[in-house]
Protein backbone atom coordinates (compact mmCIF):
# COMPACT_ATOMS: atom_id res chain seq x y z
CA UNK A 1 0.00 0.00 0.00
CA UNK A 2 1.59 3.28 -1.21
CA UNK A 3 2.38 5.98 1.66
CA UNK A 4 0.23 9.20 0.26
CA UNK A 5 -2.43 9.25 -2.38
CA UNK A 6 -3.03 12.02 -4.96
CA UNK A 7 -6.20 13.51 -4.80
CA UNK A 8 -8.36 13.49 -7.85
CA UNK A 9 -10.21 16.72 -8.93
CA UNK A 10 -13.69 15.42 -7.38
CA UNK A 11 -12.54 13.53 -4.24
CA UNK A 12 -9.22 11.34 -2.98
CA UNK A 13 -9.29 7.47 -3.35
CA UNK A 14 -7.98 5.40 -0.19
CA UNK A 15 -6.34 5.78 2.59
CA UNK A 16 -4.39 9.01 2.87
CA UNK A 17 -1.91 9.77 5.08
CA UNK A 18 2.08 11.38 5.44
CA UNK A 19 3.16 8.93 7.39
CA UNK A 20 6.55 7.44 5.92
CA UNK A 21 7.32 3.81 6.47
CA UNK A 22 5.77 0.34 5.92
CA UNK A 23 2.53 -0.55 7.13
CA UNK A 24 1.49 -3.88 8.31
CA UNK A 25 -1.54 -5.43 10.35
CA UNK A 26 -1.27 -7.39 13.66
CA UNK A 27 -4.63 -9.17 13.22
CA UNK A 28 -7.68 -8.95 11.68
CA UNK A 29 -8.37 -7.52 7.91
CA UNK A 30 -7.63 -4.56 6.75
CA UNK A 31 -8.22 -4.01 3.25
CA UNK A 32 -7.78 -0.38 1.49
CA UNK A 33 -11.74 0.95 -0.27
CA UNK A 34 -12.40 3.94 -2.10
CA UNK A 35 -12.91 5.49 1.09
CA UNK A 36 -9.98 4.99 3.01
CA UNK A 37 -8.58 1.74 4.96
CA UNK A 38 -11.32 -0.72 6.09
CA UNK A 39 -10.83 -2.01 9.50
CA UNK A 40 -13.64 -5.34 9.41
CA UNK A 41 -12.59 -6.53 12.91
CA UNK A 42 -16.33 -7.13 14.95
CA UNK A 43 -16.03 -9.60 17.23
CA UNK A 44 -12.30 -8.69 17.53
CA UNK A 45 -10.68 -6.77 20.61
CA UNK A 46 -7.49 -4.33 20.28
CA UNK A 47 -6.36 -4.92 16.73
CA UNK A 48 -3.80 -2.79 15.16
CA UNK A 49 -3.14 -1.18 11.71
CA UNK A 50 0.80 0.07 11.73
CA UNK A 51 3.49 2.50 10.00
CA UNK A 52 7.53 1.87 11.13
CA UNK A 53 7.81 5.82 10.91
CA UNK A 54 7.93 6.57 15.00
CA UNK A 55 6.86 9.50 16.56
CA UNK A 56 9.54 10.99 19.18
CA UNK A 57 9.05 12.15 22.92
CA UNK A 58 11.70 14.86 22.11
CA UNK A 59 10.37 16.56 19.23
CA UNK A 60 6.48 17.54 19.62
CA UNK A 61 3.95 17.25 17.39
CA UNK A 62 0.60 16.80 15.96
CA UNK A 63 -0.87 13.46 15.03
CA UNK A 64 -4.62 14.20 13.75
CA UNK A 65 -7.00 11.48 11.56
CA UNK A 66 -10.61 11.00 10.58
CA UNK A 67 -12.80 8.30 10.80
CA UNK A 68 -16.07 6.60 10.17
CA UNK A 69 -16.61 4.31 13.06
CA UNK A 70 -19.68 2.30 11.06
CA UNK A 71 -20.68 -0.47 13.49
CA UNK A 72 -19.67 -2.29 16.78
CA UNK A 73 -17.51 -0.92 19.69
CA UNK A 74 -14.47 1.45 19.31
CA UNK A 75 -11.72 3.44 16.87
CA UNK A 76 -8.98 5.34 17.30
CA UNK A 77 -5.72 6.59 16.51
CA UNK A 78 -2.40 5.11 18.43
CA UNK A 79 0.84 6.24 18.86
CA UNK A 80 3.57 5.68 21.56
CA UNK A 81 3.87 1.79 20.94
CA UNK A 82 7.11 0.47 21.59
CA UNK A 83 7.20 -2.50 20.25
CA UNK A 84 5.68 -3.12 17.22
CA UNK A 85 5.91 -6.64 17.34
CA UNK A 86 3.84 -6.98 20.60
CA UNK A 87 1.48 -3.49 20.07
CA UNK A 88 -0.58 -4.91 23.02
CA UNK A 89 2.59 -4.12 24.94
CA UNK A 90 2.59 -0.60 25.48
CA UNK A 91 0.19 2.17 23.40
CA UNK A 92 -1.47 5.08 23.39
CA UNK A 93 -4.73 5.70 21.96
CA UNK A 94 -7.21 8.76 21.55
CA UNK A 95 -10.69 6.64 20.34
CA UNK A 96 -14.44 7.01 20.19
CA UNK A 97 -15.72 4.16 21.96
CA UNK A 98 -19.45 3.65 21.20
CA UNK A 99 -20.26 0.77 23.95
CA UNK A 100 -19.20 3.02 26.62
CA UNK A 101 -20.42 6.38 24.85
CA UNK A 102 -17.23 7.87 25.61
CA UNK A 103 -13.95 9.16 23.78
CA UNK A 104 -10.86 9.14 25.73
CA UNK A 105 -7.00 9.34 25.34
CA UNK A 106 -5.57 6.70 27.26
CA UNK A 107 -2.56 4.78 27.72
CA UNK A 108 -2.31 0.90 27.91
CA UNK A 109 -0.09 -2.06 29.41
CA UNK A 110 -1.98 -4.80 28.93
CA UNK A 111 -4.50 -2.49 31.01
CA UNK A 112 -5.27 0.29 30.83
CA UNK A 113 -2.72 3.02 32.67
CA UNK A 114 -4.96 6.14 32.94
CA UNK A 115 -7.52 7.87 31.24
CA UNK A 116 -8.27 11.11 30.29
CA UNK A 117 -11.89 12.05 28.51
CA UNK A 118 -15.31 12.82 28.69
CA UNK A 119 -18.61 11.80 27.75
CA UNK A 120 -20.15 11.33 24.31
CA UNK A 121 -23.29 13.69 23.51
CA UNK A 122 -26.25 12.43 22.27
CA UNK A 123 -25.07 13.62 18.77
CA UNK A 124 -21.90 12.09 18.76
CA UNK A 125 -23.47 8.97 19.75
CA UNK A 126 -25.68 8.99 16.48
CA UNK A 127 -23.28 10.06 13.91
CA UNK A 128 -20.34 7.37 12.53
CA UNK A 129 -17.92 10.07 11.49
CA UNK A 130 -15.64 11.85 13.60
CA UNK A 131 -12.24 14.06 13.40
CA UNK A 132 -9.32 13.44 15.94
CA UNK A 133 -6.53 15.32 16.92
CA UNK A 134 -3.20 14.47 19.36
CA UNK A 135 -1.38 17.48 20.25
CA UNK A 136 1.69 16.38 21.95
CA UNK A 137 3.79 19.05 23.19
CA UNK A 138 6.70 17.53 25.02
CA UNK A 139 7.27 16.50 28.23
CA UNK A 140 5.02 13.95 28.06
CA UNK A 141 2.01 16.77 27.81
CA UNK A 142 -1.12 15.25 25.83
CA UNK A 143 -4.09 16.98 24.74
CA UNK A 144 -6.84 15.55 22.24
CA UNK A 145 -9.90 17.53 20.78
CA UNK A 146 -12.43 15.50 18.91
CA UNK A 147 -14.16 17.23 15.84
CA UNK A 148 -12.26 20.50 16.37
CA UNK A 149 -13.19 20.94 19.92
CA UNK A 150 -10.93 20.62 23.25
CA UNK A 151 -11.84 17.45 25.00
CA UNK A 152 -8.85 16.82 27.52
CA UNK A 153 -5.15 16.80 28.53
CA UNK A 154 -2.65 14.55 30.67
CA UNK A 155 0.92 14.06 30.79
CA UNK A 156 2.49 11.35 30.94
CA UNK A 157 6.61 11.13 31.90
CA UNK A 158 7.09 7.88 30.86
CA UNK A 159 6.25 8.77 27.59
CA UNK A 160 9.18 7.50 25.21
CA UNK A 161 7.54 7.86 21.81
CA UNK A 162 6.85 4.80 19.21
CA UNK A 163 5.26 3.66 16.22
CA UNK A 164 2.00 5.69 15.22
CA UNK A 165 -1.20 3.99 12.98
CA UNK A 166 -4.88 3.39 13.57
CA UNK A 167 -7.11 1.13 15.86
CA UNK A 168 -10.34 -1.12 15.80
CA UNK A 169 -12.17 -2.81 19.16
CA UNK A 170 -15.29 -4.98 18.62
CA UNK A 171 -15.68 -2.44 15.17
CA UNK A 172 -16.16 -1.83 11.28
CA UNK A 173 -14.02 1.36 11.11
CA UNK A 174 -12.98 3.09 7.74
CA UNK A 175 -10.25 5.85 8.16
CA UNK A 176 -9.66 8.05 5.13
CA UNK A 177 -6.83 10.36 6.72
CA UNK A 178 -4.28 10.11 9.03
CA UNK A 179 -1.08 13.01 9.28
CA UNK A 180 1.68 12.95 11.41
CA UNK A 181 3.38 17.02 11.88
CA UNK A 182 6.08 17.72 13.99
CA UNK A 183 5.82 21.54 15.55
CA UNK A 184 7.41 24.17 17.38
CA UNK A 185 6.48 24.98 20.66
CA UNK A 186 6.91 28.92 22.09
CA UNK A 187 7.80 29.09 25.69
CA UNK A 188 6.34 30.90 28.69
CA UNK A 189 8.55 33.49 30.31
CA UNK A 190 6.23 34.27 32.89
CA UNK A 191 2.86 34.17 34.07
CA UNK A 192 0.61 36.24 36.66
CA UNK A 193 -2.80 36.94 37.55
CA UNK A 194 -5.15 39.65 38.08
CA UNK A 195 -8.24 38.95 41.15
CA UNK A 196 -6.25 36.15 42.51
CA UNK A 197 -2.57 34.90 43.71
CA UNK A 198 -1.15 31.59 42.00
CA UNK A 199 -0.40 29.09 44.32
CA UNK A 200 2.85 27.80 42.54
CA UNK A 201 5.53 29.75 41.47
CA UNK A 202 6.36 29.93 37.45
CA UNK A 203 8.47 27.71 36.18
CA UNK A 204 8.76 26.81 32.18
CA UNK A 205 9.18 23.38 33.67
CA UNK A 206 5.50 23.61 35.37
CA UNK A 207 2.62 22.89 33.19
CA UNK A 208 -0.08 23.22 35.72
CA UNK A 209 -1.39 25.94 38.24
CA UNK A 210 -3.98 26.66 40.52
CA UNK A 211 -5.48 29.85 42.56
CA UNK A 212 -8.29 30.15 45.39
CA UNK A 213 -10.72 33.38 44.79
CA UNK A 214 -13.77 34.13 46.93
CA UNK A 215 -16.91 32.39 45.55
CA UNK A 216 -18.70 36.00 44.97
CA UNK A 217 -15.42 36.61 42.34
CA UNK A 218 -16.81 36.64 38.61
CA UNK A 219 -13.98 36.47 36.76
CA UNK A 220 -10.29 37.12 37.20
CA UNK A 221 -7.47 38.00 34.38
CA UNK A 222 -4.29 35.91 33.27
CA UNK A 223 -2.05 37.69 31.71
CA UNK A 224 1.09 34.98 29.78
CA UNK A 225 4.47 36.26 28.33
CA UNK A 226 6.64 34.41 26.06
Amino acid sequence: ISEIKAYTDDAFTGFVTNIAGDWSASAGSWSEISDGMLGNNEGLGDVFYLSTQRCSSGIPFILEGDISLQSGTAAGIVFGITDASSPQNCWYCVNVDKQQQITKLFKNTGSQAWEAGRKLTSDEIEKTDFSIKLVYLGNGRLSYYLDGAYVASHQDISFVGGNMGIMTFGSQAVFSKLEFTEISVPKLSGLSLSGADLKEDFSEDVFAYSAVVPYETASITVTASA
